[in-house]
């Protein structure tokens, strides 16, 4: 499927569709899938983690750094992390 990354409507199949609950505002939302992906991608193709890897995640707080953990907890067994 081509991204239409200018367009302002588009027609997917349903199974490509994340529903957004109704308390998150479109902004808030995108921002969240865009750590999401940005995590994923690092830690499967970027950098494929293991099981038994030690990941190093730099500014923990952050937004794109709090996924990192999240979405890495079921791939390894050790995170340091660090945060100002």
């Amino acid at each position: 499927l081509p991204t239409g990354g200018y367009t302002e409507i588009r027609n997917l199949p349903a199974e490509r569709v994340v529903a957004i609950p109704a308390a998150i505002d479109d902004r808030t939302a995108a921002a969240a899938m865009l750590r999401g992906v940005t995590a994923h991608m690092l830690l499967t193709r970027v950098h494929p983690v293991g099981t038994n890897s030690t990941v190093l995640v730099h500014a923990a707080a952050g937004g794109l750094g709090l996924i990192l953990i999240e979405v890495g907890s079921v791939s390894y067994t050790r995170a340091h992390v660090f945060a100002n």
